[in-house]
């Protein structure tokens, strides 16, 4: 699936992400930025998480 859905369809999958504080803070509408980092011929790369609450 992972494969799939990265290679032919260019969907990135983000796998378990922290979202307690977001909760706690009862923000549930948000912008997510994924800042990839640039790795060469890689399937997977960490990335910079980072989320803009509408307020």
């Amino acid at each position: 699936m992972h494969t799939y859905l990265l290679a032919n369809k260019g969907i990135p999958i983000i796998e378990m992400p922290v979202l307690d504080a977001r909760a706690k803070d009862r923000v549930y509408s948000f912008a997510f930025v994924g800042g990839s980092l640039k790795f060469r011929e890689a399937s997977a790369a960490p990335i910079r998480p980072v989320a803009f609450a509408f307020r």
